[in-house]
């Protein structure tokens, strides 16, 4: 099952998946660095070559199996965190009486026909 994260303030999307990460169990630790999570791709790296030095790799399909499980719960919790809600619950920030921009689509007319920012 797939959702859609929109951050509160500046309305960056990103989809993420819920529940087991195929990826990560193919890819390892290379999944949180490619989506820019450092913080679980030095975990799992290091968990991986703690595990595979001490049962001669034979272990890391365990780290694997447990990784996939709950990496996907983890990454949208960090991301609910840095201020990401899902769409159902998104609520717009309201504007500030200082910000004189229009919403996306919108253009003021001169009065000549044409169009300014």
């Amino acid at each position: 099952m797939k959702i859609t994260l929109r951050h509160y303030a500046s309305g960056h999307e990103i989809k993420c998946k819920k529940g087991f990460s195929w990826t990560t169990l193919f890819f390892s630790f290379f999944v949180p660095l490619l989506r820019g999570d450092l913080k679980w791709f030095f975990v799992m790296l290091i968990t991986n070559v703690i595990v595979g030095f001490f049962t001669f790799g034979f272990g890391l399909i365990i780290t694997w199996i447990i990784f996939a499980v709950i990496y996907n719960g983890r990454y949208i919790s960090d991301l609910g965190k840095k201020g990401y809600l899902e769409v159902k619950d998104y609520v717009p920030p309201p504007p500030s009486p200082y910000d004189d921009r229009l919403p996306p689509g919108e253009y003021r007319i001169r009065p000549e026909g044409k169009r300014f920012l």
